[in-house]
């Protein structure tokens, strides 16, 4: 999980930029760029969408909370042990 150096918030891998290759520290596309609404394009170079440096730190909070939720991804992470839930 990427965290900008800046502003010390977690971001998807895409919405990142290295600038440090021996740390990997990065800071997010919204620090690097100085702006708070970026535009996401297609290949073709026509724009897909646009997403707010708010909208992006929201939307991977709820992608990570559901991944954690997911049983088959628990299962994989617990891999041969007890659940540390069981009582």
């Amino acid at each position: 999980m990427p965290k900008c150096v800046k502003c010390d918030h977690v971001f998807h891998p895409d919405m990142c930029v290295e600038v440090d290759e021996f740390s990997k520290a990065c800071k997010c596309v919204f620090c690097y760029t100085e702006k708070q609404e970026i535009t996401v394009t297609e290949e073709d170079g026509k724009p897909a969408y646009t997403v707010t440096k708010k909208m992006a730190i929201e939307n991977y909070k709820i992608y990570l909370k559901k991944l954690s939720e997911d049983q088959r991804i628990q299962k994989a992470m617990m891999k041969g042990q007890d659940s540390p839930f069981k009582i």
